[in-house]
């Protein structure tokens, strides 16, 4: 699926069908962003249906030895302090330069305006930030792993 087609919003699909106790056991744990106060923020945007979508530097991931999520997998979102708060399924992951992601995904990570621009401006930063820390580069052709993904289990409330 080419990362111009869109999915839907960031709707939870329509029944829960997971496969067996295996793939559980492969459930890894996920905070949507390195500061707490944007996992936080993230995080609820996710529960109200408003995020179904994520962008990494594929050089971070590189980094800490993790492959790139692939549609199927589940990640169990923690909220700042740790704690799961729901499940997610990976619906699709596309490895893309930084200067071709598409408006239609900055909208889904929804953030600011759900435009591009300001998906670059805030990205720009943190990839920036990573990159110095990894003793590389941001330009144009960095690659950067999207992710679009749907909530398969939240509980109805923080316990």
């Amino acid at each position: 699926m080419d990362m111009g087609d869109r999915v839907g919003p960031c709707a939870a699909p329509s029944s829960l069908t997971i496969a067996g106790e295996e793939q559980w056991a492969k459930v890894v744990g996920w905070e949507l962003g390195d500061e707490p106060e944007i996992v936080s923020a993230r995080l609820e945007r996710v529960l109200a249906g408003h995020l179904c979508a994520t962008a990494n530097l594929m050089w971070l991931l590189e980094a800490r030895g993790e492959p790139p999520p692939r549609a199927g997998d589940l990640r169990l979102l923690r909220c700042a302090e740790g704690r799961p708060r729901a499940v997610i399924e990976v619906i699709e992951s596309h490895i893309l330069p930084f200067d071709r992601v598409d408006e239609h995904f900055a909208a889904d990570v929804g953030e600011g305006a759900l435009s591009l621009d300001y998906w670059r401006a805030t990205h720009e930063r943190v990839f920036e930030r990573q990159c110095r820390d990894l003793g590389r580069r941001l330009d144009a052709a960095v690659p950067v792993v999207c992710v679009r993904f749907h909530v398969i289990y939240a509980p109805s409330s923080e316990t």
